[in-house]
Order: C-alpha cells, then sequence, then structure tokens
C-alpha cells in the first residue's frame, strides 16, 4: 500500500529557481535510483518514516472498542435543593460485548469538594451475561450554603472497564442542578426591623374515631354506674328503702349453717334501725304504725319477727319465722319504703 506514494522532487518545470542538471542529480532521501537516476518512488527506509506519521491518521489505526453506554435511571428534580438535602443518582451501565465494569475502579465514598459529600455508591449487576448491564446508584449530601439562587454541577463518577483488548475509561455524565438559599440575603425590612411572622398552625389531625372510642366508653361507664347506683339504691328516688334492699342482698348470699338464722335476724334488725334511725323493739310496733300507717298491712308479720328473733336469741333457740318468710317481709318493707311520698 505505501510503495504506491509517491514524492515528487521540486524541478525548474515546477516553477522554482535553481540548476534543473544539479537538481536532477542531486539523491532525493528515502527514494529509489536506477542506472543513477532517481525513480521518484519511495524506497524501503521512506516507507518506514511515511508510516510512522500516517498511523496517527484516523482510518489508517486500528478500531477503538465501542464506549459503554450509560444512561439515568428516574433523574431527580434539578431544582429546589437547599444545604443539608441528600441527592440520589443512579445510571444504568452497559459496557461493550466482552467487557465488565470494575468495582475496584469506583471512588470511594467520602468528600468530593468542599461542599459536597458522596455519602454512598452501590453497584448491582443485572440481566444475562449477554449484554450484561450495572445499576450504578450514588447518593450525595450537599452542604452548599448559597445567598442566591446557584447553578452547581455534581461531577461524574469514573469509571473502568475490562476486557480482552484492555482496561478502557468511562465516566458518568455531570449532573447540573440548582441550590436555594435558606433566607433571605437580608433579614430585616425596609424600615430595619425584623419582620415578625405568626407561627405556622399545624395541620388539625383526624381524631373522630378516638372520639367516637371516647363516647362510647363515657356511655358505658355512665350506664354501669346509673345500674349499680340503681341496684344500691343510690338514686333520689331510690335512696329509700336501700338499707332493706342491702339486707335482701347479704339474705341471698348467707352461708348455711347452724347460725345462718341467727345472722339473717340480725341482718333485718339493722335494716330496721337504718331505715327508721333508732333501734327498734317489739313494743315500738305501736308508735310505729302510727307514725307510718302504710306498715299497718305488716303488723301481724312484724310482731312475728319480733317474737321469733327474741325466741332464737334469748329463748330455747327454735323459731318458727323462717328465712323465706323473712326475705318476703324484707321485699315487702324495700317496696313501702320506695313508694311512700
Amino acid at each position: 500500500m505505501f510503495r504506491s506514494l509517491q514524492l515528487f522532487v521540486p524541478t525548474r518545470s515546477n516553477g522554482l529557481r535553481g540548476n534543473a542538471a544539479t537538481d536532477a542529480q542531486r539523491p532525493v532521501a528515502g527514494t529509489e535510483r536506477r542506472d543513477g537516476i532517481p525513480t521518484g518512488r519511495v524506497g524501503t527506509s521512506g516507507v518506514r518514516w511515511v508510516a510512522v506519521f500516517l498511523l496517527p491518521l484516523p482510518g489508517l489505526s486500528l478500531a477503538a472498542p465501542a464506549p459503554a453506554e450509560i444512561a439515568a435511571i428516574d433523574p431527580p428534580r434539578s431544582y429546589g435543593y437547599v444545604i443539608g438535602d441528600v441527592i440520589e443518582l443512579q445510571w444504568r451501565v452497559t459496557p461493550p460485548p466482552g467487557m465488565k465494569l470494575r468495582a475496584e475502579g469506583l471512588p470511594k465514598p467520602g468528600a468530593v469538594n468542599r461542599w459536597l459529600v458522596l455519602r454512598e455508591l452501590q453497584l448491582a449487576e443485572e440481566g444475562d451475561p449477554s449484554p450484561r448491564s450495572y445499576r450504578l446508584k450514588a447518593v450525595y449530601q450537599t452542604f452548599r450554603a448559597p445567598l442566591a439562587v446557584l447553578n452547581l454541577t455534581l461531577p461524574g463518577l469514573p469509571l473502568s472497564l475490562d476486557g480482552p483488548a484492555g482496561p478502557q475509561a468511562a465516566a458518568t455524565p455531570d449532573w447540573a442542578f440548582k441550590m436555594a438559599p435558606l433566607r433571605e440575603l437580608s433579614v430585616f425590612d425596609a424600615d430595619g426591623t425584623a419582620p415578625v411572622r405568626p407561627d405556622g398552625l399545624p395541620p388539625r389531625p383526624d381524631n373522630s374515631k378516638a372520639r367516637l372510642a371516647l363516647g362510647l366508653s363515657l356511655l358505658a361507664a355512665a350506664t354501669a354506674a346509673g345500674w349499680w347506683a340503681y341496684r344500691e339504691a343510690w338514686l333520689p328516688y331510690r335512696g329509700r328503702g336501700r338499707h332493706f334492699r342491702q339486707a335482701e342482698a347479704e339474705l341471698r348470699h348467707l352461708p348455711a349453717g347452724p347460725d345462718a338464722l341467727r345472722t339473717a335476724y340480725a341482718c333485718f334488725h339493722r335494716a330496721v334501725n337504718r331505715s327508721f334511725g333508732e333501734p327498734l323493739f317489739a313494743a315500738d310496733l305501736e308508735r310505729l304504725i302510727g307514725e307510718r300507717p302504710d306498715y299497718a298491712p305488716l303488723k301481724e308479720e312484724l310482731e312475728a319477727f319480733f317474737a321469733g328473733s327474741y325466741g332464737s336469741f334469748f329463748g330455747a333457740g327454735e323459731s318458727p319465722f323462717s328465712l323465706d318468710r323473712l326475705a318476703a317481709l324484707c321485699r315487702a318493707c324495700r317496696r313501702i319504703e320506695q313508694e311512700r311520698t
């Protein structure tokens, strides 16, 4: 290929000054001579020098490997960043066939410059072995505090590829973004005073479920308290007869035994004494019925109770006034107390 190149020797016919004979006899470096006359063709030594100068020319050297394909994945917004914000960038790197990305060649996390820090760098292989691609994730944090909106650039990450043709260098593209100041250049108004802004109201939380639960809890508590007050005769219209109600409860839970009847008599005596505000005996029944005529229907039962109680405590110990009869008398006294005006 190189032997087809010819070097022209300047002669007088080219419009140059000089002795034609002398020029014809002067040898040209690197040219062939035939019968002592230069032929104008390049010799072996000339070919070497011409090849040295022509090899760097495009199209005459060996073909270089294709560059790696680098594409951004879901790039974040490029505006509205302030000091301390974290920026996350991702790329998909697809090396040429037969090459792979060296993880050892990636930069280490740390300070990039005086206001930018590379906090995290992750490399993950994805896709089939052919074509092989990599997902590169970089997390930056900026500490620039501009006084006005500022255009900044995150420098690209240097990459190193390995393959049969040798190592190949690549880099992710630079990423431009805008940073804003946290405050204005001057914090004072035109009159020199600092502006006072009202505190922002926090959003009102949705507490409808909590209010509903609280209402139901209060309703359940009020119902339970009302039922207990009714049961214990604590209500105003139920306050009368509460002592007889307590006696009824004690009679229902009275344990069985030889002294059960005496314990029942004592319970009813306490209810009668508390209801009338003084100890009541058999001799006081006439006065009681005179003051409380509504007890007149129970006169015979009350006399029988006092007689049975006296016999049980101070007599032979036997009494014809049974527990069932005493419970019925207790209920009757409670109804009279509750219904009286």
